[in-house]
């Protein structure tokens, strides 16, 4: 082999075409949002699934609450 690459690397290679190389104003936006505290705080997974409206002992095509 060449370059072996680890999984992640394989990844992130194939990833790394669709991230953008600098933040837009939206991501920033967010990043300034969690930095003054604003955000979703989850205590357990549980309630981030139910934060996020998931059922995930739904099949993944009914998870989306509506």
């Amino acid at each position: 082999m060449k370059n072996p690459l680890n999984l992640s690397d394989l990844i992130l290679s194939y990833l790394s075409k669709d991230f953008p190389k600098k933040c837009n104003k939206e991501i920033l936006a967010s990043i300034k949002e969690l930095d003054e505290g604003h955000g979703t705080f989850c205590t357990s997974i549980d309630d981030f699934w139910e934060q996020m409206g998931i059922n995930p002992e739904l099949s993944y095509s009914t998870r989306i609450k509506k």
